[in-house]
């Protein structure tokens, strides 16, 4: 594996210091990290490794509440400020650190975001976008809007919800072991933790029973079923073009996915 020169001061490039904090999951007693891409399957992904660091560790199985799942100070996962930046950095260049992440068709992926955080009709997500736009809170948001809006933002500006994949991944300043996605999601996370066993001898790899996906509790949003109706070919050029890395750097075809 080759060993990239880098500084803690290019991860704060790209996104906010907070953000870098909390979509960065480091188990030490499994040896692996787990770069977070919102939308992307996270809070199964999440719920899955916590269960694997409490049963390493000899600890109740922990909650499936979402509350809990994305409370960074109730996970046993750490970031990278608990460990030290020192050897958060080391950890990187260490081949027997297992480095991972989960990617996802971005025209899904968006669509998914909107789906999902425009329908509040008075939340930070929506009160951000309607700002850009110059619109009123309240008033209803189109995805052709959503869009438009999310184009106007930098990458650093944008919400980790919808921020290109290679941003929010650090692509540029991580050699990954493996990157799976969601259209394989099951399988991949197998794979996934397949990894994260050879690393401590089998002895901590889980059950399918144990990985099988939280009931989202209405979080789900069948993004993939609503491509159709929701895509006319302005919307589909914009977003070839704000997220046109994602599909060069992760291989998914510009057509949209039947």
């Amino acid at each position: 594996m080759p060993i990239l020169t880098r500084k803690i001061e290019d991860f704060y490039e790209l996104m906010p210091k907070s953000e870098f904090e909390y979509h960065i999951h480091i188990s030490t007693q499994n040896s692996y990290i787990y770069f977070e891409v919102p939308k992307v399957a996270c809070s199964t992904t999440k719920l899955t490794l916590q269960k694997l660091e409490a049963k390493t560790a000899g600890l109740a199985s922990p909650s499936q509440e979402m509350s809990i799942i994305h409370n960074k100070k109730k996970s046993l996962l750490l970031s990278p400020s608990d460990i030290g930046i020192d050897k958060f950095c080391k950890m990187l260049n260490d081949s027997y650190v297992f480095k991972f992440g989960f990617v996802r068709n971005p025209y899904t992926r968006i669509l998914s975001a909107f789906l999902s955080k425009m329908k509040w009709k008075e939340g930070p997500y929506r009160k951000k976008i309607a700002h850009i736009l110059n619109v009123d809170i309240k008033s209803n948001i189109t995805f052709k809007q959503f869009v438009y809006a999310v184009s106007r933002q930098s990458e650093f500006e944008m919400d980790p919800h919808w921020r290109p994949q290679t941003t929010q991944l650090f692509r540029n300043l991580i050699t990954y072991d493996f990157i799976g996605f969601f259209e394989n999601f099951e399988q991949d996370l197998q794979e996934a933790l397949k990894h994260i066993a050879l690393n401590k001898d089998n002895k901590n790899h889980l059950s399918n029973r144990d990985t099988e996906r939280i009931n989202m509790k209405g979080r789900k949003t069948s993004a993939n079923n609503k491509i159709e109706s929701f895509y006319a070919p302005e919307i589909q050029s914009l977003v070839k073009d704000i997220y046109q890395n994602d599909f060069i750097n992760f291989g998914y075809s510009f057509d949209l996915p039947v």
